[in-house]
């Protein structure tokens, strides 16, 4: 996590120094943040849609065994990349994160185009990490966007 906040402060670095931006702790500070946002869905993945897998159960039973914070980052420090269904981690989301975000430097939008690249550059490592650590890209990111599917899928039973 340290390094997506580091890279959120470098990517709002590079606002400063190539837009009409301020340079303000502040705005760093908050780009470092943003950059933790794409995190948060593991989060919900324990506690929503990915409660009742392994990958779950295992990391409740390492945070039984260590302590809840102790257990927690030991287990998702050395499992995280075998969690391959989470629903916003996959290759068309930082795609159409980097078209956003070009639409909005063309539009002279600086401070939301800087947060939507700080999104898609978080995927964008987490896509190289996989190459380092394991080889090739985890499953996530082969898919279609699961996201969108989801959604279109509950908007459609919603009508029914």
């Amino acid at each position: 996590m340290l390094i997506h906040f580091l890279m959120g402060i470098f990517l709002g670095l590079l606002f400063v120094k190539y837009e009409d931006i301020n340079l303000s702790t502040r705005f760093l500070f908050l780009m470092g943040i943003s950059a933790l946002i794409p995190d948060l869905e593991h989060v919900v993945f324990f506690f929503t849609y990915g409660r009742k897998t392994d990958y779950t159960r295992n990391l409740l039973k390492q945070m039984k065994k260590d302590g809840v914070i102790k257990g927690f980052y030991w287990y998702c420090a050395k499992n995280h990349k075998s969690q391959n269904s989470l629903y916003l981690h996959d290759g068309l989301l930082p795609v159409l994160f980097l078209g956003i975000g070009f639409f909005l430097l063309d539009g002279s939008k600086i401070y939301q185009a800087a947060f939507v690249f700080s999104l898609a550059f978080h995927y964008i490592y987490d896509i190289f990490e996989d190459y380092l650590m394991i080889g090739s890209l985890n499953n996530n990111w082969k898919r279609g966007s699961r996201a969108i599917k989801y959604l279109v899928t509950r908007a459609i039973h919603r009508r029914q």
